[in-house]
């Protein structure tokens, strides 16, 4: 009936490997065929694009991503191995304070963060860049953005 029968996991539990493995099981054993993570800011928990800002990003924040990304390969793998498909879904993309600091323009008094097309284009293709690169095993990304 459905070509897509995903089952959704969009809390801390994804960090918790044995509870990770039960959900996938579970999709695995009841006609799933995917499996969609998600976390507010998961992509800025993966990875910080190079050359946005003068400023060099702490060795343990890249170590942090860095395992995050091997950690989320490993379950991408796993899911591929019991037939299942692998997302990562953001619905949400932060602002890192050092970036904003960096490209003042960016920042309106009455507005807020401003929708500069080009720029934020150019940020999150490396961004999501990164994230592919990171995760190789992935099966595809879902994003849903506003520039609201």
């Amino acid at each position: 009936m459905w070509e897509t029968r995903a089952l959704e996991l969009n809390n801390q539990d994804i960090w918790n490997w044995s509870s990770v493995c039960n959900l996938v099981r579970y999709a695995s054993q009841h006609g799933f065929n995917t499996i969609v993570v998600g976390q507010a800011d998961l992509f800025g928990k993966l990875v910080s694009p190079k050359g946005y800002t003068p400023f060099h990003y702490n060795d343990s924040v890249s170590s942090q991503q860095r395992a995050r990304c091997i950690y989320l390969n490993r379950l991408a793998m796993y899911c591929r191995e019991q037939g299942l498909r692998f997302y990562l879904q953001a619905k949400e993309l932060d602002f890192p304070t050092e970036l904003l600091l960096s490209h003042k323009y960016l920042l309106d008094n009455q507005q807020g963060i401003l929708f500069d097309v080009d720029f934020w284009s150019r940020w999150l293709t490396d961004k999501i860049r990164g994230v592919c690169q990171g995760i190789p095993a992935l099966t595809g990304l879902i994003i849903a953005l506003s520039s609201t």
